[in-house]
């Protein structure tokens, strides 16, 4: 069995839940942390401004919120599509 469910959702975030079923405990286990690990790489890659800020950002340091609002709309519609 594998299932991904939204399970809450508000204006800054979405919250993801990933169930998956394997033979054993030990296989259910390592099943998860891979399923997790993929997924966390998927949206780093594909979605890298929705993770959350490691350290500091500066990556928007010097320009108006605004030029960053674009991008991060751009991205919302592509979550969307999928």
């Amino acid at each position: 069995m594998a299932k991904l469910q939204v399970t809450d959702t508000t204006n800054e975030f979405v919250e993801l839940r990933a169930l998956v079923s394997a033979r054993t405990p030990g296989q259910t286990w390592d099943l998860r942390c891979d399923v997790r690990e993929k997924l966390v790489g998927f949206l780093q890659a594909e979605y890298h401004r929705a993770s959350p800020p490691q350290g500091s950002d500066i990556s928007s340091a010097g320009r108006p919120p605004d030029e960053d609002a674009e991008d991060t709309d751009q991205e919302v519609d592509k979550l969307r599509r999928y």
